[in-house]
């Protein structure tokens, strides 16, 4: 961290957070505290879920043990951030 860092909890998210989540029976996660169709061809299995605030979307990757460096994109879902202010402290 940057020797004079402050951290501003009033600026809105920006850039991306990823997340791994398995898909369930019905090819959704659960991401965010939401559900999200992902893929009915890929049940029970592990994806990459890239949260991208700047483009308020959540681009979906599979992720395979047989081929790890192969990721394909399964989904990119519409995605708008919560802008509430936060009260809490830091």
């Amino acid at each position: 961290m940057p020797q004079h860092f402050e951290i501003d909890l009033h600026t809105p998210l920006r850039g991306q957070m990823i997340f791994i989540r398995r898909t369930d029976e019905n090819g959704y996660v659960h991401l965010l505290g939401q559900h999200f169709a992902v893929s009915q061809d890929w049940l029970h299995r592990l994806v990459r879920c890239e949260v991208d605030f700047d483009h308020h979307c959540i681009r979906c990757f599979a992720l395979r043990r047989r081929a790890p460096t192969e990721q394909p994109l399964l989904n990119t879902l519409a995605y708008h951030r919560p802008d509430k202010p936060f009260y809490g402290e830091p």
